[in-house]
C-alpha cells in the first residue's frame, strides 16, 4: 500500500474569496484552518479531496460537454493523496501532519439543477471529497504523511 500523504493545500484569507495553493497550514480545534475564511464552522472546519479525482473535475467540461456546478467552484483545503474516499466513515480519524481530524461528512450534496445530475454523469463531489473537525491542533505542510486511525468511539 502506498503512503498516503498531502498533495496540495488551499487558503483563503479572511475577507478574500480567492483561494490560493500554499506549502502549509495551522489546523486549530476551534477554528479549523486558522485565518480562513471558512473558519469556525464546527462541523465542516475542513474540506477534503481525493487528489487522484483532480482530473475529472478539471476535464468533465471537454469529456462531457457540461460544467458541474462544484466541480467548478468547490476548492478544498486539502488535497490528499493515497487515501481511498470510498472506505472512510464519519467519526474516522486522520493524523495528518502534527494535527488530527474526525470525518464529519462524506461527500457534498448534489445541486438539483447541476448540468452534471441532469445528464447522469457520476460527480466525484458525492464520493471523492469529505468534512472534517480539528480534533488536535497542528501544522499541516505539502507531502505531510496522513495515518488514518480507528473510527473515534
Amino acid at each position: 500500500m502506498e503512503r498516503a500523504f498531502v498533495k496540495k493545500l488551499n487558503f483563503s484569507g479572511k475577507n478574500k474569496k480567492k483561494f490560493k495553493d500554499v506549502e502549509s497550514i495551522t489546523l486549530d480545534v476551534e477554528n479549523g484552518v486558522a485565518e480562513d475564511i471558512h473558519e469556525a464552522d464546527t462541523k465542516f472546519q475542513v474540506a477534503l479531496f481525493q487528489g487522484e479525482s483532480d482530473d475529472f473535475r478539471g476535464s468533465a467540461y471537454e469529456k462531457y460537454g457540461v460544467r458541474g456546478f462544484c466541480t467548478e467552484k468547490f476548492v478544498e483545503n486539502i488535497n490528499t493523496w493515497g487515501i481511498e474516499y470510498e472506505k472512510l466513515q464519519t467519526g474516522d480519524l486522520m493524523e495528518i501532519g502534527d494535527a488530527c481530524i474526525e470525518i464529519t461528512k462524506l461527500g457534498k450534496n448534489c445541486h438539483e439543477k447541476c448540468p452534471l445530475r441532469k445528464h447522469a454523469i457520476a460527480c466525484p463531489m458525492a464520493t471523492k471529497c469529505a468534512f472534517a473537525k480539528v480534533v488536535s491542533g497542528g501544522g499541516v505542510k505539502k507531502g505531510s504523511s496522513i495515518k488514518m486511525l480507528k473510527k473515534q468511539i
